[in-house]
């Protein structure tokens, strides 16, 4: 869900980048040795980084009779403008007041550093939570359901990439607001990247400016 004009909230999130510094990864989870920002890093640095720019978040909890938990992020204009991520919805596998809590924080904590860009690091600390996405019903999602489970002997771990997250959210809104088809525009997307970015070699480098290429496709829609 978004408003019909986000030429005001795109400006407000470049602005937001240029001033955004990355967190020093402060956790660790000494099951997988793996390091990540905790939630309170990540609003912290998005605290930081979000000042002058006329943008502002909240972040949603919500529930249902199935024992579902989900999380919606709001990104907010001071110009009444507003972007919303849809629900990132999971199901914790332990019913427990520490399974629902850490599920809850995980969620958050995902959620926002996708969609302001926060470098969290893609290490699964949620396993506290022992959570699996549920992929029905309200809670359905896109283009990334993701399927965490922790077995007794073997622990097998899905790590997905926040860019790519975010590259597929932002494709889904383009061919809605671009009216087109996917072939297309994924043309003209390499296209693109061909031309301003010809040295890319990563997987990383290529999601991050193909992402970068999208939200400028799509504040040109808007500002038409």
């Amino acid at each position: 869900m978004q408003s019909e004009n986000l030429d005001k909230l795109f400006k407000g999130m470049n602005a937001f980048r240029s001033q955004l510094k990355q967190p020093i990864k402060d956790a660790k989870n000494p099951f997988f040795k793996s390091n990540y920002v905790t939630l309170e890093g990540v609003q912290n640095a998005i605290d930081a980084g979000i000042k002058g720019t006329g943008l502002a978040y909240t972040q949603i909890v919500k529930n249902d009779d199935n024992g579902n938990v989900g999380v919606e992020t709001i990104i907010t204009h001071e110009s009444g403008q507003y972007l919303t991520t849809g629900v990132l919805a999971l199901r914790p596998e332990k019913a427990t007041p520490q399974g629902y809590g850490s599920t809850i924080t995980y969620a958050k904590r995902y959620q926002l550093a996708s969609a302001f860009g926060v470098s969290s690091d893609i290490d699964d600390d949620g396993n506290a939570g022992s959570f699996k996405t549920q992929a029905k019903g309200n809670y359905q999602q896109n283009n990334y359901k993701q399927n965490y489970q922790q077995p007794r002997q073997q622990v097998q771990q899905e790590q997905i990439s926040q860019e790519v997250i975010a590259y597929n959210s932002l494709f889904d809104k383009a061919l809605d607001a671009l009216k087109t088809d996917k072939a297309t525009l994924q043309a003209q997307i390499n296209e693109q990247m061909a031309k301003m970015f010809p040295n890319d070699e990563s997987k990383k480098e290529k999601f991050e400016h193909g992402i970068m290429i999208l939200n400028g496709l799509l504040e040109n829609e808007a500002n038409k």
